[in-house]
């Protein structure tokens, strides 16, 4: 795992990788919401990744906040006016 963990980062991204460790983590326990009853989350696997050379990662490598972006109101929106006649 740990091999193909250090190919993806070195193919995809141009990264130079020294080592990958990795560890499994157990999935916590959560308690249902007004019951005495517990259900877990599934397990996952953690990777840590140190690399040859330090890099910085542009801000857009994960883009999260697009749809904030594209829903956010420019300067050029005016709010429409009302047509209608006042008394």
């Amino acid at each position: 795992m740990q091999i193909e963990i250090k190919r993806v980062l070195e193919s995809l991204y141009g990264l130079q990788v020294a080592k990958v460790n990795t560890l499994n983590m157990e999935g916590k326990k959560k308690r249902v919401r007004g019951s005495v009853a517990y259900y877990r989350r599934p397990d996952y696997k953690k990777a840590y990744v140190t690399l040859k050379e330090p890099v910085t990662l542009p801000a857009n490598l994960f883009p999260f906040n697009m749809a904030e972006e594209k829903n956010a109101p420019t300067s050029d929106d005016k709010p429409s006016e009302r047509s209608g006649s006042s008394k």
